[in-house]
Formats: structure tokens, C-alpha cells, sequence
């Protein structure tokens, strides 16, 4: 049991192979993807609010 809990002891470095690399860029891909269509189909300026017209000037 304690083998299988505690990491190793060597120091060997592992790099990423493709596979790893392939789904990190799918997973980001399949993020984006949903970030983009949701910012897209949204409004990033709010309508209707009654200051916004006053922030707009505020610096």
C-alpha cells in the first residue's frame, strides 16, 4: 500500500509526449470555443442600467 500512495524516488524527469500535449490543446480549444460563444451571444456592456451613462464619464 505504501508503494502505491508515495511518488517515487528517482529523479528521472518525464517530458510531456504528443498525447499530453494533444489533449492540454483540446481541452484549451473546447474552452475557448465556449468562452468565445458565450461572449459572443452576450452583451459586454450592460443595457438599461441607470448610471451608466454618468460611469462612462468617470476617470
Amino acid at each position: 500500500m505504501y508503494l502505491m500512495v508515495a511518488p517515487g524516488i528517482s529523479e528521472a524527469k518525464s517530458i510531456p509526449d504528443i498525447f499530453e500535449i494533444g489533449m492540454f490543446v483540446g481541452f484549451l480549444g473546447i474552452f475557448m470555443l465556449v468562452v468565445f460563444r458565450f461572449l459572443s451571444s452576450n452583451n459586454l456592456i450592460p443595457s438599461g442600467h441607470p448610471y451608466f451613462k454618468e460611469s462612462l464619464n468617470h476617470t
